[in-house]
């Protein structure tokens, strides 16, 4: 049985057999989400490196911030120039 148990919504002509067209739109439409949820990970993690790198460069300590009591960690990250929000997008 496959994924949907006999109910495959690619089973166009509902006659509960895969044809070669079936299965290869079926296996089109898969290959394209795996294709775009990769590109999301891909921009959202070049996003979180650039903040990474910007906390780097700013001489600041992951460690440090994140044992900071919330005040204390906005106001470190205020004075690097970053926005606090980012943080907690990042890191949480």
């Amino acid at each position: 049985m496959g994924l949907f148990d006999g109910n495959d919504p690619f089973d166009i002509n509902g006659d509960g057999k895969m044809s070669a067209s079936e299965k290869a739109a079926r296996d089109s439409y898969y290959l394209q989400m795996l294709s775009e949820m990769d590109n999301e990970k891909s921009e959202g993690y070049s996003e979180k490196q650039e903040f990474i790198q910007r906390i780097l460069d700013a001489g600041l300590d992951f460690k440090e911030l994140e044992w900071m009591d919330e005040d204390a960690r906005k106001e470190a990250l205020r004075s690097a120039d970053i926005d606090p929000n980012e943080w907690e997008m990042y890191m949480f």
